[in-house]
């Protein structure tokens, strides 16, 4: 299976995003950055991922594209998914989100048509983050 994934970086264009084939090392995506050096990693174990949004097309079965839709959930940032990628956003649930199709900043068709999707995708990826998770 050729796995399709997009990361929206902090820095890039929503509206120049286009999904694109992974490559054999998927952290080398420039949204997938991190600041070590933030304020508010200091002194702290964890890191800050400059990535604000994710859009899944496919996946399911891959299980680095599993966990990397599941952080980004941990994350609270926005999904969203068509066809077969909602299969890869259930995969990607775990203990407690269960219900995470219908969670607040993930946004899904069924339909190959994501124009009503792009729509909503791009008005959840104002929202930066859905703290209600």
């Amino acid at each position: 299976m050729q796995l399709n994934y997009g990361a929206i970086g902090a820095d890039d264009n929503p509206a120049d995003f286009q999904s694109v084939p992974a490559k054999a090392n998927v952290g080398s995506s420039p949204s997938l950055s991190i600041a070590t050096d933030s304020p508010i990693n200091q002194g702290k174990a964890s890191v800050k991922t400059r990535q604000i949004a994710i859009l899944a097309t496919d996946g399911a079965d891959d299980f680095d594209a599993v966990r990397f839709v599941n952080e980004a959930f941990r994350h609270c940032k926005p999904l969203a998914a068509s066809a077969e990628g909602v299969e890869l956003l259930k995969a990607a649930a775990y203990p407690g989100a269960e219900d995470i199709l219908e969670a607040e900043g993930v946004v899904t068709s069924s339909d190959t048509d994501v124009a009503t999707l792009a729509e909503e995708f791009a008005a959840a990826i104002k929202q930066h983050r859905f703290w209600s998770r």
